[in-house]
């Protein structure tokens, strides 16, 4: 499967039994998973918790029931999520009580609060910025020194034009530029999973707000 496969193709396909492209989704997709899961404070049990999602979504067959027409992959990988971490609750209760395991269908799962929902897309929109500035440092590797010291260390551009030897002037530059082709490697990102015009604007606009440059 290649790195640019539209989101959707690689559902398909993985959908399919295609083992290349299940893989790819869940090198994909599990880091959101397990970084959603350690702010609700699984801690080390995350990882095991977030193969749970995976295996319920591949193994057991919930992934045919993801449709384009029914709602995102977003909304159903979250409710998979979210599920996965209830059971995980009730069994530690159980095991407290000594008792078994109550099991919930996925269908009967309550509406998860709002909160809930923006910790999981902040990860989830976080992940796309790794992978954008990932993608950036392999193909412009000085924006990306740039960019990594301007807008997550909180250097100044002076500081920066020392550490890399570089004039301030090109640094200037090169933020100014690194944010532009960043901007570009996120619309693609989104465009994997998102082909709504309105919806891919809203997730761009989002994502343009976390690369705001800080003063200095």
């Amino acid at each position: 499967m290649s790195g640019r496969t539209t989101h959707w193709s690689l559902i398909d396909a993985a959908r399919g039994g295609d083992q290349q492209a299940q893989s790819a989704l869940v090198a994909r997709y599990r880091p959101v998973v397990r970084r959603y899961l350690e702010t609700r404070g699984l801690g080390a049990d995350a990882e095991d918790v977030a193969q749970s999602v995976f295996v319920r979504l591949l193994v057991d067959g919930a992934i045919r029931k993801t449709d384009p027409a029914r709602g995102g992959f977003r909304s159903f990988l979250f409710a998979l999520t979210r599920h996965a971490l209830g059971h995980y609750l009730r069994r530690g209760r159980a095991l407290k009580r000594g008792g078994d395991v109550e099991h919930v269908p996925l269908a009967d799962h309550d509406p998860a609060p709002a909160r809930e929902r923006d910790a999981f897309d902040r990860e989830w929109l976080l992940h796309l910025v790794e992978q954008a500035m990932r993608r950036l440092s392999e193909e412009h590797p000085n924006y990306f020194q740039a960019l990594q010291g301007f807008l997550w260390e909180e250097l100044s551009q002076p500081q920066l034009a020392e550490r890399l030897g570089l004039k301030t002037a090109d640094v200037r530059n090169y933020v100014h530029r690194g944010r532009r082709k960043l901007h570009s490697y996120l619309s693609e990102e989104i465009a994997l999973y998102e082909q709504d015009p309105r919806l891919h604007r809203t997730e761009v606009e989002l994502l343009a707000r976390l690369l705001e440059p800080k003063s200095g």
